[in-house]
């Protein structure tokens, strides 16, 4: 562990105000503080939802460790696949306003992309539905990316595009691939299939991504600041963290690529990816607040449902990973985590209790696989000891 980074981390527990009153909730604290030391994260937040009433929210740590400003409870963060769930409620908002169906083909719907010339499409992209690609089930797999590079430097120059590669030129030239096997008969995760839905949000709604999920998810939660993320550290949003790089990551050098061919080599935070192209499957920045008030939004545990009952039975049984969902008739549970390289990570969990769960980080573990399960099994354990009578009264949400 660096050496700085892990005297930031144990430090956060200084942080903590002495006169906390919630007694039962300190827990909470005291992981989130072990957890940065554990795994080198300089800043943080956590916010504790129950029956849709924020009980519990804190900034820890740093989020400039070298002009030391602290963490607040409104800071920015990226939000990784956690934006993966936000795209999920948005379609099922569409397929509840009778403008958009799970069964639809996706290409049918993206009618107007048209593939490379020259290129031969394969046949089975007919097969490709939206609940398909929900469940990523969509026929992409294996060891290509194509929302990163190189791989997206390749399909702007095949296109003749301009870099970085928007969506929507990524998505041309995958259709002028071959699928890795037929639609429906594996689930592999897939940052791209998650890409052609936001196309076809955009295509149903006919607003842009990140517009209409403003419009129809963000605002009826509650939610006016959060958007998609900018790449280089100079489109940081007003109150956004700065992300930093865990040193020890040796397979993944400090310093790469950048997806602006002019910039040479750059952080991998700050163009190692280019954000405006991985909205709708990673490209939120928001709040451990915010996440919150999402998860409690989805059937109207807080306010007005952003779902019908029936479409939030088709998001709880969305798999989370490979092969898994719920049971059938399981009480309600979403979650989702979120990881960024280089940048940070993140996690929504909306739990059978009435307790929605949201933590950020700005930035990833080495081994931030071990780091989420180290994460979900102590928060799971803390958040069961505490009494159903015993949580804080009163919401702290500001409205």
């Amino acid at each position: 562990m660096n050496s700085y980074f892990a005297a930031t981390c144990l430090g956060a527990l200084a942080l903590f105000p002495a006169n906390r009153s919630d007694a039962q909730v300190e827990r909470l604290d005291r992981l989130m503080a072990q957890a940065m030391a554990k795994f080198a994260l300089p800043g943080g937040q956590l916010a504790v939802a129950k029956d849709g009433r924020l009980v519990h929210s804190r900034g820890y740590g740093y989020a400039d460790v070298e002009h030391k400003k602290r963490v607040q409870t409104d800071s920015l963060f990226r939000l990784g696949s956690v934006s993966k769930t936000i795209t999920q409620i948005a379609i099922m908002i569409l397929v509840d306003q009778g403008k958009l169906r799970l069964e639809d083909r996706a290409f049918r719907v993206l009618k107007s992309f048209k593939p490379p010339a020259g290129s031969t499409l394969d046949s089975r992209l007919a097969d490709i539905t939206v609940m398909r690609l929900l469940k990523h089930q969509g026929g992409w797999g294996g060891s290509m990316e194509p929302m990163f590079l190189p791989w997206s430097r390749k399909a702007a120059e095949v296109l003749g595009a301009r870099e970085p590669a928007t969506c929507e030129t990524i998505i041309r030239y995958m259709m002028g691939r071959p699928l890795d096997y037929p639609p429906g008969a594996r689930t592999v995760y897939s940052n791209f299939g998650y890409c052609v839905l936001g196309r076809i949000i955009e295509q149903a709604s006919g607003m842009p991504y990140e517009a209409y999920v403003q419009t129809a998810v963000l605002h009826p939660a509650g939610i006016r600041d959060m958007r998609i993320g900018g790449t280089r550290l100079r489109e940081r949003a007003p109150r956004e963290v700065q992300y930093y790089h865990q040193t020890k990551q040796t397979e993944l050098p400090y310093l790469t690529a950048s997806v602006y061919p002019d910039e040479g080599e750059v952080p991998w935070a700050y163009g190692g990816y280019y954000l405006r192209a991985t909205d709708s499957h990673g490209g939120w920045i928001g709040s451990a607040e915010h996440i919150v008030r999402i998860a409690s939004a989805i059937d109207g545990e807080r306010g007005k449902p952003l779902l019908s009952p029936a479409s939030v039975n088709v998001l709880m049984n969305l798999p989370r990973k490979e092969s898994e969902q719920e049971p059938a008739g399981s009480p309600f549970h979403v979650s989702h985590a979120g990881a960024l390289q280089g940048s940070g990570s993140a996690f929504l969990d909306r739990r059978r209790e009435g307790i929605s769960i949201g933590f950020t980080f700005n930035s990833l573990p080495v081994n931030y696989m071990n780091f989420f399960e180290y994460m979900m099994g102590e928060f799971d354990r803390a958040l069961t000891e505490i009494p159903q009578k015993s949580w804080p009264m009163g919401d702290r949400f500001r409205r």
